[in-house]
């Protein structure tokens, strides 16, 4: 009994430690789902939301009307427990309603709004903000409760297991122990123990034939899909050779014709010579169609084979010195070039990592067409240079022609195999040659733009595979033996005037750095996204660059103090405010915000207003629709004016304007004259209202690496030559000017009494958005000269 004693002791505890156990894991799960649903409650709340959101947002998006939109975040921002509402529509147009909390965390859910658009085409994207619950998994008050409600029956469970514990364990103990010693379990026994005990092997058996059947399962899926892969596999080399057939079948077809149209005009030519004497005009003139007509299908013939010839081919592809390759096309050419009084510049052009032949078709064609579509009143004149792409590892080369241009609504469709936007019969292309440009260019891993408006040239730019020893690679600063080359990216052309200051700042860091720092200067698009040369900055890819300071307004409120309606009065008094301790003191502060150091500010101008129709009055701007930048100080600027703003791509806001989808535009001088708009504007408010700075960014990768030495030399060098910005485009706005005033156009100058209280109002919301704003007011009035 002593015995049996002691194990219904350790039973006891062992049962009380295993109850203490499992009501503390039963606690624990409890907490946990507790915390789960009230995360799940939130999580559908949002969706919820976003479900009653999400249909009229997409229609505001695509019918562009701001006020809606305001309308239906107004209406979200009232749910409780949102507390911030952000909609970014095309070309990262943002409506915000709500406080964005720095400092502290939010459920926060993205939802892409789509429209009638197909599902990969986003119109926009609804940001939902919401305050978390608190954190109830092991929250003090929680763990107190929990503890409270389970000791109690814990308890009342130990005294109940003692009082009972020699009626319901002593007894099965002792009885355990009388057995253990009995016949029970000899071989002779017979009961349900034995029956049992051979049960076990059975149940065994079960369950590996059981098993056997899940594995004969997995095994045939396995098989069923290796032979769909195989299928697949099947198909796409049927696929490959349906489309190599045709190459070859297009091919033959042009090849037999080139026969046929070579001998029919070999008669032309003949038939001209006996009977040109006899013929009369008419005769003379159906002569002349049909030569020309027979010229056309000649043309189509070879580049029908040229075309076939890019089609699926694997070709061999090396690495090809651009330089020599135009200079022979040039000479192909030649007769071409001498009769249209052309004049062909190259410079710079790198080494790309292609197929030659292929390659050599593009330049080809390329450069025909800049040649052909040539100003008669005029000798044609075609650039050729190359560069670095703003990806790591491609190079880009362009042509530039002065020819007749492209209208910007139909430059979508020149990449269209068999389009020819000319159709008279003067023009003998076959409506091939970009397309095939575009397809070879494609399938090495590229791509082909084209930046163009009528009557002021083209300039088309193929995107390729490149090597990094380029040679030059249309970027400044190549760097010596020893050297470190550090890469600067900009969204402006290579002729910008920022560019220019870039590629200044590249060749005194040089030379005061006794070359042990270069700068490769990678000049942008014409319309590149700014926030993603910012991003390559942040994460170390750009080791600099110099973009637009809207783009970081959207990111850094304080930021959006530089675009307070008439903080300068003009580029001297900008300048002035740019250069001052409160400006700096913006640039400090980027580090510690978004990740990159501030060097300097540059300046591209004041906007404008352009319209179609008149402008004289505040009152005609009411209710009017405009393409205005994705700027939150220039948004609530127009808002407070009563304006609509319509979020249109800046790359789609000429045929925006055109099409009236649009009726004016906020932009600066620059883009007014050098992208067409001044062909359908009517007036241009004259405003200078917000100027529009620049700022420099350095990575902080590169802040680590170098010296402090090092770290002075290119602040002050990069502010040095940000700053001349100032100077050179204010004298290229005074040019501007003239240019829209010589253009007929009517051009009003007004100043902050145009806008009334508008100015006052935008002041009151942003003086309590930045501390900065009230700085910059009193130091602008102090600098006025």
């Amino acid at each position: 009994m002593i015995r049996s004693g002691r194990v219904m002791l350790r039973v006891v505890l062992h049962a009380l430690v295993a109850t203490l156990l499992i009501i503390l894991a039963v606690a624990i799960l409890q907490m946990a789902l507790s915390d789960l649903r009230e995360r799940s409650r939130a999580a559908l709340a949002l969706d919820e939301l976003a479900d009653r959101l999400s249909a009229p947002l997409e229609q505001a998006l695509q019918e562009g009307s701001a006020s809606r939109i305001r309308e239906v975040l107004d209406a979200g921002i009232t749910v409780p427990g949102v507390v911030f509402l952000r909609l970014t529509g095309p070309d990262a147009a943002l409506w915000t309603r709500g406080t964005d909390p720095i400092n502290r965390p939010l459920v926060r859910r993205a939802y892409p709004l789509h429209g009638d658009a197909p599902a990969t085409v986003p119109v926009g994207l609804l940001t939902i903000g919401r305050a978390p619950e608190p954190d109830r998994l092991f929250s003090a008050p929680n763990v107190v409760r929990q503890i409270g409600v389970l000791l109690l029956p814990m308890l009342a469970l130990w005294a109940v297991l003692i009082l009972v514990v020699d009626r319901v364990l002593g007894r099965p103990l002792r009885q355990i122990t009388g057995f253990a010693e009995g016949p029970w379990l000899r071989e002779e026994s017979g009961g349900a123990t034995r029956r049992a005990a051979r049960a076990i092997p059975d149940e065994f058996d079960r369950m590996a034939q059981v098993m056997d059947r899940a594995r004969h399962l997995l095994d045939r899926a396995d098989r069923e899909r290796r032979r769909l892969l195989a299928s697949l596999a099947d198909l796409n080399k049927t696929l490959s050779d349906a489309n190599q057939d045709q190459a070859d079948f297009v091919y033959a077809v042009s090849h037999d014709l080139r026969a046929p149209t070579k001998t029919a005009r070999m008669l032309l030519e003949q038939f001209r010579e006996v009977a040109e004497a006899g013929l009369d005009k008419e005769a003379a003139s159906i002569l002349e169609d049909l030569d020309r007509s027979n010229a056309r299908l000649g043309h189509l013939v070879e580049d029908l084979i040229l075309y076939s010839r890019s089609i699926g081919k694997e070709v061999e592809k090396t690495d090809i010195k651009l330089d020599d390759l135009v200079h022979d096309v040039i000479r192909d050419l030649t007769s071409a070039i001498r009769d249209a009084r052309a004049e062909v510049i190259t410079r710079d052009l790198p080494v790309v990592h292609g197929a030659p032949v292929q390659i050599r078709a593009v330049l080809k064609s390329l450069l025909s067409n800049a040649i052909k579509f040539h100003d008669p009143s005029r000798g044609a004149m075609v650039e050729i240079w190359g560069g670095a792409s703003s990806v790591e590892g491609l190079v880009q080369f362009s042509i530039r022609d002065n020819g007749i241009g492209i209208d910007p609504q139909h430059q979508e469709r020149i990449f269209d195999l068999f389009t020819r936007l000319n159709g008279s019969d003067e023009d003998i292309g076959s409506g091939m040659g970009l397309s095939m440009c575009q397809r070879i260019v494609t399938e090495h891993g590229g791509r082909i733009e084209v930046i163009s408006k009528p009557d002021a040239g083209s300039t088309f730019t193929a995107i390729l595979p490149g090597r990094a020893q380029s040679s030059a690679s249309g970027v400044h600063g190549v760097g010596g033996h020893g050297s470190r080359v550090l890469r600067l990216g900009l969204n402006t052309p290579p002729d910008g005037e920022w560019a220019i200051a870039a590629r200044a700042f590249a060749d005194e860091l040089r030379e005061a750095s006794n070359g042990d720092l270069d700068v490769m200067v990678l000049p942008g698009r014409r319309l590149s996204k700014p926030d993603e040369i910012l991003q390559q900055v942040q994460d170390g890819t750009l080791d600099m660059a110099v973009i637009p300071a809207a783009e970081l307004a959207n990111l850094v409120p304080e930021m959006g103090a530089l675009f307070a309606p008439y903080l300068a009065d003009d580029f001297a008094h900008a300048g002035r405010i740019l250069r001052s301790e409160a400006a700096r003191s913006l640039l400090s502060a980027l580090e510690g915000q978004i990740d990159v150091i501030g060097a300097g500010f540059c300046l591209g101008g004041f906007r404008q207003i352009a319209v179609r129709g008149d402008l004289s009055a505040k009152r005609d701007l009411a209710g009017m629709k405009m393409r205005i930048p994705p700027v939150v100080p220039l948004l609530d600027f127009y808002e407070f004016l009563g304006v609509e703003p319509v979020p249109v791509p800046l790359q789609h806001s000429y045929q925006a304007f055109v099409s009236g989808r649009v009726d004016g535009m906020d932009m600066d001088g620059e883009l007014l004259c050098k992208m067409g708009y001044l062909d359908h504007v009517d007036t241009v408010l004259w405003s200078n209202h917000i100027m529009f700075p620049g700022v420099g960014l350095v990575s902080k990768r590169v802040w680590r690496d170098v010296g402090e030495s090092q770290r002075r030399l290119i602040g002050d060098l990069m502010a040095k030559h940000l700053d001349s910005t100032v100077e050179t485009n204010a004298a290229e706005e005074i040019r501007h000017f003239e240019a829209i005033v010589a253009a007929g156009k009517v051009v009003r100058e007004v100043g902050p009494e145009f806008f009334g209280e508008t100015i006052e109002a935008w002041n009151r919301v942003w003086l309590h958005r930045t501390t900065t704003l009230g700085v910059l007011r009193e130091l602008a009035n102090d600098l006025r000269q």
